[in-house]
């Protein structure tokens, strides 16, 4: 008898052991489940910063680009209005009445004529639109008509190294910065 008590002892300290070690193994396995759960809400929180940083930075880039889009159109824009302003100034003066064509031609002339000296024998040659022949009358000049000049004249020597050009379009073209400054100040308001 002896052995069975011995036996049942055993068998209750093994029942009472088991139990606590099943106790234990439960109480671990819920600490170990609740770090899992700590550890994995920490990396989805990091996750979602992540996400949302690098949406903010794909927005601010996206944001960016259409800026620049934006920016370069308005400039095509305010380019091309620019552009017809001063294509508008040019025919204004095929439009000018005779009278004050003339006139302007004839300051052109004087203008380009004092920069001028012939070579001994001839005259200085101006060239001029043929249109615009009957219009001028300089004893100190000769005109040649030549359909490539417009709204002007042009000085080019007999042997083509010098040639100045006073002509509408040419006064257009050296004054263009400043023209285009002044007109995007009146039209746009930019400083």
């Amino acid at each position: 008898m002896a052995e069975d008590t011995l036996l049942k002892t055993i068998e209750e300290d093994a029942r009472t052991q088991a139990a606590g070690i099943l106790k234990d193994a439960e109480r671990r396995a819920r600490e170990i489940m609740e770090e899992a759960e700590r550890e994995s809400a920490v990396l989805k929180e990091a996750r979602l910063l992540d996400l949302s940083a690098a949406l903010k930075k794909e927005r601010s880039a996206l944001l960016n680009s259409a800026r620049v889009r934006s920016s370069g159109t308005m400039l095509e824009v305010r380019r091309s209005v620019i552009d017809s302003v001063l294509e508008s100034a040019i025919e204004s003066f095929r439009e000018m009445p005779e009278k004050e064509y003339s006139g302007l031609l004839e300051r052109l002339c004087s203008i380009l004529k004092k920069d001028l000296r012939g070579d001994g024998e001839n005259r200085p040659v101006l060239r001029v639109n043929p249109a615009d022949i009957g219009k001028l009358d300089d004893s100190e000049v000769e005109f040649v008509a030549d359909p490539s000049v417009s709204l002007g004249v042009v000085f080019a020597s007999a042997d083509g190294r010098v040639r100045k050009e006073l002509t509408i379009p040419s006064i257009i073209r050296k004054t263009r910065k400043t023209l285009e400054t002044e007109i995007d100040k009146a039209l746009f308001g930019a400083e």
